[in-house]
């Protein structure tokens, strides 16, 4: 409620399970918390960050598109865990690349630069932003992850295989 106004917005655990029913592979436990960190956290904040979710245990098997990044596994940061939130906020503030989380929720790699393949640039249109293409190219590119867009101006937006699966709207 805003003074007279009411206003209905989307709900995380409703979209995470719309995202498990697209892509059953996913931790509903991981989504849930990354939408919510998105969405409640990141996005409040006026700051644009991409996720990038493992949906296997086999982090970046051959011919995959994308760089190491600055490697932080060594930092035992997890997104499911409360204590570590202003550390995950911090990297999506202050580092412009994506973020890497694996398929138990830890923090993997922190300015991770994606880039697309040929085939991928043919089938998936430039859109709203860089962000958000090189993000549907790389889901695309490599279908075994999520990727999670929040654009500074709000809304959340997450893909698979190049496809927008969920938006959030702020």
């Amino acid at each position: 409620v805003e003074g007279r106004r009411w206003m209905a917005t989307a709900l995380v655990f409703e979209a995470a399970e719309d995202i498990l029913h697209v892509v059953p592979a996913a931790d509903l436990g991981v989504v849930r918390r990354l939408l919510e960190l998105c969405h409640h956290r990141i996005s409040p904040g006026s700051v644009g960050t991409t996720i990038i979710y493992l949906l296997t245990d086999a982090e970046q098997p051959a011919g995959r598109r994308r760089d190491d990044g600055v490697r932080v596994e060594a930092m035992k940061i997890s997104v499911l865990d409360a204590a570590h939130e202003p550390l995950v906020l911090h990297q999506a503030r202050y580092r412009d690349g994506a973020m890497l989380v694996g398929r138990g929720g830890q923090l993997l790699a922190v300015n991770v630069i994606l880039l697309s393949e040929k085939a991928s640039e043919e089938a998936v249109p430039p859109m709203k932003g860089t962000r958000h293409t090189s993000a549907a190219r790389h889901t695309y590119d490599c279908p075994d992850v999520l990727a999670f867009v929040v654009s500074a101006d709000g809304p959340v937006t997450v893909f698979n295989d190049g496809k927008r699966i969920a938006d959030l709207r702020g």
